[in-house]
């Protein structure tokens, strides 16, 4: 993931950087900066604002030197924009602004402490209230993964939301894929119902018998297919497998991100006080999930 630092976030980051033990919060901006599988996005441009604030006089100037020369030295923590910078940006705000808007990474988090009414996709550390999206995506940048259960809701709307923050994170999503024994179900929840309008390249996995003893008709299978894509787009391609050991899972995996429940994704209603859904950010994960694909036949 790519993640973009305001500054007021890297400030409260370098007064708490010396310390040994630290507050939920201050443990969340370590693990956001040194999380393994982000990059912190920065320019040229936005580089030189940084410096002027965290200057020779600041009380956070040595704790910045080191944390850029750091950066710097590991391309693998960092992605250079170069040049990149605003034709108008007068403030550091109006940078971050364009840089938040410009950049096209497929999975972008922009982060600062308090709300930017300038950059209303801002994810705000001192907005977090578990299940909002500022918890969920500065949680999700922190530590790759996230766990909601039914309790962390308190009305069904609140569930919509939380699938439509995860489905608009990336900017554009290049391929989904869509494990799930009831696929069918589609029809009956709203979870999903953002993907319609987006013409996203998707592949459904799902189960092809009525009962455990007898098939799907062709026509079945047909219909099934065109409820599906009803739901999720033209761009949908549906297959089906009649081996119960193939197919058992709630899985949606794209841009390497996956999320898996342990129900039926219409059954996440707050009345039904069972389910847990995780979601995790694992390429690796899913190109090793894939290959049993291979056994499952297309419904033309």
């Amino acid at each position: 993931m790519d993640v973009l630092l305001y500054h007021d976030f890297l400030n409260e980051y370098f007064l708490s950087s010396r310390k040994y033990y630290k507050s939920p919060e201050e443990t969340l901006r370590h693990n956001i900066i040194h999380n393994p599988k982000n990059r912190v996005v920065m320019s040229i441009n936005y580089g030189w604002y940084l410096e002027q604030l965290f200057n020779s006089n600041h009380g956070c100037h040595n704790q910045y030197c080191d944390f850029i020369v750091e950066l710097m030295d590991d391309p693998t923590r960092h992605v250079s924009l170069g040049a990149l910078t605003s034709p108008t940006a007068v403030r550091i705000e109006d940078e971050f602004c364009f840089i938040a808007s410009a950049i096209s990474s497929n999975l972008f988090i922009p982060i600062t402490e308090i709300p930017l009414p300038t950059l209303p996709t801002t994810v705000s550390i001192a907005s977090r209230i578990k299940p909002n999206r500022d918890w969920q995506l500065s949680e999700f940048a922190a530590n790759s993964s996230i766990r909601v259960k039914y309790h962390d809701f308190t009305a069904d709307a609140e569930i919509n939301n939380f699938f439509l923050n995860l489905f608009n994170l990336p900017n554009t999503i290049n391929q989904l894929y869509y494990f799930d024994s009831y696929a069918k179900n589609v029809l009956i929840h709203s979870h999903f119902n953002v993907l319609t309008t987006k013409a996203i390249p998707c592949e459904v996995y799902t189960f092809g018998k009525r009962t455990r003893y007898v098939d799907l008709s062709l026509l079945e299978l047909q219909t099934l297919k065109g409820s599906i894509i009803s739901v999720l787009g033209t761009l949908c391609r549906v297959f089906y497998t009649l081996d119960n050991k193939l197919i058992h899972e709630r899985k949606v995996m794209f841009n390497g991100i996956i999320i898996d429940s342990t129900h039926d994704f219409a059954e996440l209603l707050i009345s039904n006080k069972t389910w847990i859904v995780d979601v995790s950010y694992s390429q690796a994960d899913i190109n090793a999930w894939l290959p049993k694909t291979v056994h499952f036949t297309e419904i033309i």
